[in-house]
Order: C-alpha cells, then sequence, then structure tokens
C-alpha cells in the first residue's frame, strides 16, 4: 500500500471520527450526560487535529509533485525548441546547397 493510500485512509477515518466525536459529544451535552460530552469533544478534536495533519502531507507532497511535473515540462519544452531550431537550420542548409547547386 502506498504512502498516499495510507495517508487518504487515515484522513478518511479521521474525519469520520470528527463527525461522530461531534455527534456524539452534542448528544452527550442534550442529554445531560457530561462525560459522554467530554468524550465526544475530545474524539472530535482529536479527528481534527489528525486529519489537518495528513492534509498537510498530502498538500506538501502535491506541491513538490507539481513542481517535478512543471520542471520536466520546462526541459520538454527546451528540448522541443532546440529541436526545431536544428531542424530550420538543416533545412535552411539544404535550401542553401540546393541553390547554389542550381547556380
Amino acid at each position: 500500500m502506498s504512502l498516499d493510500a495510507v495517508d487518504t485512509a487515515v484522513a478518511g477515518y479521521a474525519s469520520k471520527a470528527t463527525v461522530a466525536g461531534a455527534i456524539g459529544g452534542a448528544a452527550g451535552w442534550w442529554s445531560g450526560v457530561d462525560w459522554l460530552g467530554l468524550v465526544g469533544l475530545t474524539v472530535a478534536v482529536g479527528g481534527f487535529a489528525i486529519n489537518s495533519y495528513f492534509k498537510r502531507r498530502q498538500d506538501r507532497r502535491d506541491t513538490a509533485r507539481r513542481a517535478d511535473e512543471h520542471a520536466e515540462h520546462v526541459a520538454r519544452m527546451k528540448r522541443d525548441e532546440l529541436e526545431s531550431q536544428l531542424r530550420m537550420q538543416l533545412m535552411q542548409h539544404q535550401m542553401n546547397s540546393r541553390m547554389e547547386a542550381e547556380e
């Protein structure tokens, strides 16, 4: 299992834990069970913190991946431009050779 898949799974579980903790906390306070409210709030805050951590890690990896893709794109564009210039020079040389041969 790749690191991206693990992070995605953990972030998904953390999101669900956040929602479940918030619902449990609200239900606990609404029903007057203070300890259930505190547990729910703790689970919600913990889930939010875990989710934030893994989302931040994913954002950093995505930024690095985009930077690598951009660098590859720039290198490919430079290579294509150089190839185009060399083809133009070759065509000019061939045209000049034909013109000299006709004279």
